[in-house]
Parts: C-alpha cells; sequence; structure tokens
C-alpha cells in the first residue's frame, strides 16, 4: 500500500511524521509520503490512500480518512495543559486521550459517495499515540521516587486502568482497520514470519552470588554455608546459570544477558565485570549463543539529574560503556538501565551518542504492563528537541522483582497476570519482553517462582512465538519521502 499523508501544522511536522511513520511501520505500510497544506501539488497525490491531518481537510484536496487535529501540538505544546484530562471519554470502549466530540454527531463518522467511502475521525489518534510512546507525561509531571523513576502511581494510565492495556497498539489497530474498509485487500504486515508473537526473554546480572567476602559478618545462621560457597566447596544458590541455560534451551529460547559494568552506588556493586567468573561465564554464554548487553548503573542514571554541563551523565556512561568492551571485548547488543532508572528523553540521548541500538527499560518497576502503550519496539523520539532518533526501544512487559518485591504476589497471581498480558501481546502481534534474574532461580530464597517461569515458558512456547531478540525482523519495510 501507498499512503499519503497530508498535514496543516507545520511547525510540528517532525513530531506528526513521526508518529504517522510508526504507524507505517508497525502495519506494514509499503512507502509513506508527507507533504504539507501549503505545498499541495495541482492535482491529487499519487497513492492508494490519501489522509488528512488537521483541524479541517485540506481544500485543495479530498482525502480517504481525515483524523481531526486537536491541541496538543500547539501553543500548549511541554505545558500541563497539554496533558489528556480525566477522566477519559471512549468511543465503542476505546479510551479517547484526546479529540473533541462534534455535537451533533460520532467520535468516527463514515459517509459515501458515488461508491467512494469517506472516513472523519474526531478521535485524535496521533496525539494520543505521541503522548504514549515518547512518555510525554514525564517531561512535565516532575515527582520521582527515591531512585529518580518516574512513578508508576503518578502515571495517567495507572489512574485510568490502562497500563495493561496497549493503548497505542489499539489505536494503529483502528487505523489499520479503517484502510481495510478503504481497500479490502490490506493485511497489516506479520513480522515475525508467520508466528504469532515474539517473545525475548532477557536476563540482568545483578547478583551472580549470594555470599561475598565482604558480605560475610551479616551472613550470620549462614556462614558455614556462605565459607563453603566462597571457597568453592560447594555451589553458591545464586550463581544458577547452568541451570537457566538448560531451562531456556528446553522451551527454544535464545535469552539474552545484561552485565554491569561499573557504578559508585552501593546496589551497583554486585561484582567486577572482569574477574575471573564472569569472564568464563561471559565465554559460556557466547558459546550458547546468548547476546550479551550492557547494564548501566543506577549511578549513571543518578548522573542525569545533576546541575550544571547539560550532558552531565555522558562520562559516566561512555566510561562503563568503554570498560564493558575492553573485557568483553565486544559492543554490547542493548542496553538496559539497572533498577530500571531512565530519565526521559536524556537517557536516550546518551544511549543515542554511544551508538546503542536498542534499550530495553521502559516498564514500571511497580506493575507489569505497558509503560508506552505498546508492546511493539519503536524508534525513540526527543520530544524536547523535536526530532527522532536511530535508537530503538523494547518496552519491558514483566519482570520478576514486580510480582516479588513490588505487588508481594504469590507465584500463582503472578502466572495469571503474565498470561493476561501475554494474550494482549499476541493479539496485537507484538514482543513479549520478560525480564528474568539468574538468582530468582536460587530456591531458598525464593520458593515457588523457578516453578513461574519454567511454567510461563511452557505456556508461551506452546504457540511457537519467535523466541528470541526481536531487533532483526521487526525494524524496516517502510520507505517515507517527506516533502514540506
Amino acid at each position: 500500500m501507498r499512503l499519503a499523508v497530508l498535514y496543516s501544522n507545520t511547525g510540528f511536522a517532525q513530531h506528526i511524521r513521526y508518529v504517522f511513520g510508526w504507524m507505517a511501520e508497525t502495519l506494514g505500510i509499503e512507502s509513506c509520503q508527507f507533504l504539507s497544506y501549503a505545498s499541495l501539488p495541482e492535482g491529487v497525490p499519487d497513492a492508494d490512500v490519501l489522509v488528512s491531518y488537521g483541524p479541517e481537510r485540506p481544500a485543495a484536496c479530498p482525502t480517504n480518512i481525515h483524523i481531526s487535529e486537536s491541541g496538543l501540538f500547539w501553543a500548549h505544546y511541554m505545558k500541563p495543559q497539554s496533558l489528556p484530562c480525566l477522566p477519559l471519554e471512549h468511543w465503542n470502549e476505546l479510551p479517547i486521550l484526546y479529540g473533541k466530540k462534534p455535537e451533533p454527531g460520532d467520535w468516527v463518522m463514515e459517509s459515501a459517495s458515488g461508491g467512494d467511502v469517506s472516513i472523519t475521525s474526531h478521535i485524535d489518534l496521533i496525539a494520543g499515540i505521541f503522548f504514549l510512546l515518547t512518555r510525554y507525561e514525564e517531561l512535565l509531571i516532575t515527582e520521582r521516587d527515591r531512585y529518580k523513576r518516574f512513578p508508576a502511581e503518578t502515571s495517567l494510565l495507572t489512574h485510568a486502568h490502562l497500563l495493561e492495556r496497549p493503548l497505542a497498539d489499539e489505536y494503529a489497530d483502528l487505523f489499520a482497520s479503517w484502510l481495510k474498509r478503504l481497500l479490502p485487500e490490506f493485511h497489516p504486515r506479520e513480522p515475525w514470519g508467520g508466528r504469532p508473537f515474539a517473545l525475548y526473554v532477557t536476563h540482568d546480572v545483578d547478583a551472580p552470588w549470594k555470599y561475598t567476602w565482604r558480605g560475610l559478618p551479616s551472613a550470620k545462621g549462614n556462614l558455614g554455608r556462605a565459607i563453603s560457597c566462597l571457597l568453592g566447596i560447594s555451589q553458591d544458590p545464586y550463581w544458577t546459570f547452568p541451570e537457566l541455560l538448560k531451562l531456556d534451551r528446553q522451551f527454544g529460547v535464545r535469552a539474552d544477558y545484561f552485565f554491569m559494568s561499573g557504578g559508585s552506588h552501593p546496589l551497583d556493586r554486585g561484582y567486577a565485570i572482569g574477574s575471573a567468573p564472569i569472564r568464563r561465564l561471559l565465554r559460556e554464554l557466547r558459546d550458547n549463543d546468548c547476546g550479551i548487553g550492557i547494564h548501566f548503573s543506577l549511578s549513571a542514571h543518578h548522573s542525569l539529574f545533576r546541575g550544571g554541563k547539560a550532558l552531565s551523565g555522558s562520562e559516566a556512561f561512555a566510561r562503563e560503556l568503554a570498560h564493558f568492551i575492553s573485557v568483553t571485548r565486544n559492543f554490547p547488543i542493548g542496553s538496559r538501565q539497572h533498577y530500571l532508572g531512565i530519565r526521559v528523553p536524556d537517557t536516550w540521548r546518551q544511549l543515542e551518542a554511544l551508538a546503542i541500538p536498542f534499550d530495553t527499560t521502559l516498564g514500571f518497576a511497580e506493575s507489569p504492563g505497558f509503560q508506552c502503550g505498546t508492546c511493539r519496539p519503536f524508534h525513540c523520539f526527543d520530544t524536547e528537541r523535536g526530532k527522532p532518533l536511530s535508537l530503538v526501544e523494547i518496552p519491558l512487559t514483566a519482570m520478576d522483582s514486580t510480582f516479588i518485591h513490588y505487588l508481594r504476589t504469590n507465584p500463582e497471581e503472578a502466572l495469571e497476570r503474565m498470561q493476561a498480558l501475554l494474550a494482549q501481546v499476541e493479539r496485537h502481534r507484538g514482543v513479549f519482553c520478560l525480564l528474568w534474574h539468574p538468582h530468582i532461580l536460587g530456591g531458598d530464597d525464593y520458593p515457588g517462582w523457578k516453578d513461574v517461569y519454567r511454567r510461563f515458558l511452557e505456556m508461551a512456547s506452546e504457540k511457537n512465538p519467535l523466541a528470541e531478540n526481536p531487533m532483526e525482523s521487526v525494524i524496516g519495510g517502510t520507505q517515507t519521502k517527506q516533502v514540506k
């Protein structure tokens, strides 16, 4: 399909093109041409479907689909007045972040003339998707938790009970339904080679050992076992890597591991990546075809909040990357931030400057779900500078610590919620990104949770997903032509 997008708001052209480009890429639209209302040539652009985005349809060109622009990309941009207002209105059970229902009329209206169908939407899908993908609310709400993270309880998605619904994907699928109404032969692309979804399993190496010489005084009743582990007489209960590799292989999973390579915060000091046991582990993981990524420290995240230089954190990130490369002799496949500490868009800028291909941090530590409103990987966008980035974000769907430490659910309840999220991912042909820490398989401290991991992999593998890093499959395929 060839799509032509006409827009009236040239001051926010990059923002508008970004969202339409994401939808085109997501849905598998072969080409997408952009033109402003002011630059419309004489005659109709050569495309299968014409879409207009503005307060009104362009007078010079009848379009097949018109999306009425709301007020996000105008004078109140980056001001609190531009945030969606609660409670949200709904259309056919679809929550509406931006838009205004006409009186009289409905949110979405269809008309036909001489066999030609015309669709008008007063739901501003473009503003809604932009709000979700860019984490727009985080730039306007300054509240942070003790780790300098944006709290889940502060998010509009939590207050509107939308965190476990990929709303941006629902908007994209609504747009796809309009395209199919106009062109019945149109079908959204299947990004996984006929498989229903992708299962991306990741392991953050935070605590490879339960017992360390430094922590020996706190071992108390386990002093004998601690010394035995430290002397190499018995295996440390957190060193579960052989078991984890075997379990992943059993269900056809090719997992990625993220290793720390620095940091001065007390929570960053679990191990040294250059130590002999970790070097041996890195070799073993590579021999088993696992990907190796970098786990940037909590102190690197905190450096982004220091006053003074605009790029105060750049040295911290660059230093950790340099040490990672010096030890592993490889560039990381991607990154995740320790404790899911991320500051949007500052963290994205750091990763972009370091040429990190993708990040997979964005998910609330306190709650599973879809923090960016999508279960599909996407290119990031710098809202402050108004420019798209080459960095890809693979949103995090769920992690073990959320259920164990934050929600304090029992294993059965956690498995049920993961199952419900998996159904959403499958429905939207997305990626279920799972974070499971290796030390959680240490059964004495986390009884029942190894079984949750095994049962989830068993349940997911029965659906025949793509069970590996999705980067090679998901990005690319849509050509865009931009005309001012």
